[in-house]
């Protein structure tokens, strides 16, 4: 009686199959694998930025941590790693929250980093009349204080220039400043100006509106290489008083 089974050369010819097969599928599975990973990064940094937000505007002030230690309790159940297994970091001047890819090291703009601004864009976003001699009226040493989205580049804001980065819009009319002093303190998201004199006329608060253009010079947040600093966006703010 003769016995059924495979003979050696059989086996080995499905062995090179499965072995061919397997080779083939190998690398879709690790892309799937890594694209999870790379979803997994992104969906976490959505509640780190979510959790920096809230501390934020609960606190009113910035978050200055690189790490997320000081949001766990609070506004994280617990502290989290990226899929790579490389702690999560907040890179406050440039309004980042940063996973550094699979490589785990930070290759810059070229790299895999992964990263998520936890701010709006940078942008003037209140502007309030300061009446400091309580005239009831727009005078010379008057300040309007000013409100950014996020922290800027404070010897930029230095650098600019009145009559061709800033302009009141009085009833309808542009006007610029003739001279115009700033000041502001390094990391933060405020900034006032000293007003000398606006050509054309003085702005009523409340009605009137001031905008900044960046004609001569940029404002940027203080992100600095490898990250790429948020230039300032042109927009209007209805100067109101404080």
């Amino acid at each position: 009686m003769l016995k059924k089974g495979f003979t050696l050369i059989e086996l080995l010819i499905v062995i090179t199959i499965i072995a061919i097969l397997a080779g083939a599928a190998i690398p879709y599975v690790q892309d799937y694998v890594e694209d999870a990973r790379i979803s997994k990064a992104k969906d976490d940094l959505n509640v780190i930025k979510q959790a920096l937000i809230r501390f934020e505007l609960d606190r009113g002030v910035s978050y200055n941590d690189t790490d997320i230690s000081t949001l766990v309790g609070p506004y994280m159940d617990k502290a989290i790693a990226d899929p790579w297994g490389t702690p999560y970091e907040v890179d406050e001047p440039s309004s980042k929250v940063i996973s550094w890819g699979p490589n785990r090291i930070d290759e810059g703009a070229l790299g895999d980093d992964i990263t998520v601004d936890f701010r709006p864009p940078l942008a003037l976003s209140k502007a309030y009349w300061i009446d400091t001699d309580k005239s009831g009226s727009v005078t010379n040493n008057d300040q309007i204080k000013l409100k950014f989205t996020r922290p800027f580049n404070a010897s930029e804001l230095d650098a600019l220039d009145g009559a061709n980065d800033w302009d009141v819009i009085v009833n309808g009319t542009s006007h610029n400043f003739t001279t115009i002093n700033t000041s502001s303190l390094a990391g933060a998201k405020d900034a006032v100006i000293l007003l000398s004199d606006v050509t054309g006329g003085t702005f009523i608060a409340g009605r009137d509106t001031l905008n900044y253009h960046g004609g001569t010079n940029n404002l940027h947040d203080r992100a600095v290489a490898p990250l790429t600093p948020e230039t300032c966006s042109q927009n209007l703010v209805v100067i109101q008083p404080l």
